[in-house]
């Protein structure tokens, strides 16, 4: 008769991963919560958004302009990027079309975040590939459903309507 023998491990099973980038080590990934990259040039923000996710247990990390944004979103490969559209040196809408581009990072779920919600705005923010469009300020509850339903997959009533106007007028991105 055959036995099933079990090889042990002296090593402690760990839920950390590594993030590196060019050979450097940038820190560790809790690999069983969910992350979210925050991009903002305003320290305050960050702050203030930083501290609304972490409290509901998502590992946070934060780029403070479009440049680093990209290049984080490669490395991190993140569950989910939290995007200011204002930004100095690159805005969200090009971060948000250079998200979705690259086929690495094309399918990550972007959540534009910004002053700008006049009806122009926010269908650029759509045709570019936001997942969702949402405007500041925000309060904590808001913003935690909207994550909550963006990493769970559920659509949003609003952005569809939108994306159907826009394919009605001859529109597409």
């Amino acid at each position: 008769m055959n036995e099933l023998k079990f090889k042990s491990f002296n090593e402690p099973i760990s839920s950390y991963t590594e993030i590196r980038a060019g050979g450097v080590t940038l820190g560790r990934r809790n690999i069983l919560n969910r992350s979210i990259l925050l991009v903002d040039d305003e320290p305050q923000t960050l702050d203030l958004l930083r501290l609304m996710l972490k409290r509901d247990g998502y590992d946070v990390y934060e780029a403070g302009g479009g440049e680093d944004a990209l290049e984080m979103v490669k490395n991190l490969l993140p569950d989910l990027v939290l995007l200011d559209v204002m930004m100095p040196d690159i805005d969200g809408i090009q971060v948000c079309e250079g998200i979705r581009t690259d086929h690495r990072t094309a399918d990550i779920p972007v959540v534009m975040l910004s002053a700008r919600t006049h009806q122009t705005a926010v269908e650029k923010g759509i045709l570019v590939g936001a997942t969702r469009y949402l405007s500041k300020p925000i309060s904590r509850a808001d913003l935690l459903r909207h994550v909550r339903e963006v990493l769970d997959g559920i659509p949003s009533i609003e952005m569809q309507s939108i994306r159907q106007n826009l394919v009605a007028r001859g529109i597409t991105g």
